[in-house]
């Protein structure tokens, strides 16, 4: 071997050393932006369902607005159904917040696992379970309230009634 083909094998060997290590790199960089695209995507998902459930909260918060400005008439024991069902209304937004929460927790483990600090997510999301269980709560005070006026209702019909019966009665005999 002559001292050319030392140095053209020494060559050869730092060249396929450094292919080895770019296609490392290359394969590192492919693997991180798709994992980057992923978790865009996965963020992207999470914001349209967090912005559906908050619209969906919102109307039903405007719906009880709605109602609550019709003043002395929002005790009217007839809208009980109309409160009720906003309830139900307000209750079936407890799901998607639960599939929204389990994204944000998982959004915050993969931001972590890539030092970030993704807290603000959870917070938010815990935020509309907190409006949602208010206005459930809130919801089922209305129906209490209009339960017990339609009840009295039902009563005070009850003995009108029973009234309109005995004086029946006395006008008979008389």
């Amino acid at each position: 071997h002559s001292a050319c083909d030392i140095d053209k094998d020494i060559v050869k060997n730092e060249l396929n050393n450094l292919k080895d290590r770019w296609d490392k790199l290359n394969n590192d960089l492919i693997a991180r932006t798709q994992a980057l695209e992923d978790q865009s995507r996965k963020l992207s998902d999470f914001n349209e369902n967090l912005r559906e459930l908050l619209h969906g909260l919102e109307r039903c918060e405007d719906k009880l607005a709605s109602h609550d400005a019709l003043g002395g008439v929002a005790r009217d024991p007839k809208l009980l159904d109309r409160v009720k069902s906003l309830r139900d209304e307000v209750a079936q937004l407890k799901r998607p917040h639960q599939t929204v929460r389990q994204q944000a927790t998982d959004l915050v483990r993969e931001a972590a696992e890539n030092s970030i600090d993704a807290n603000h997510l959870e917070d938010e999301v815990d935020g509309l379970g907190d409006r949602i269980n208010e206005l459930h709560a809130k919801l089922d005070d209305r129906c209490s309230d209009l339960q017990s006026a339609a009840t009295a209702v039902m009563q005070f019909n009850d003995q009108v009634k029973a009234l309109t019966n005995d004086l029946s009665g006395l006008e008979t005999e008389l």
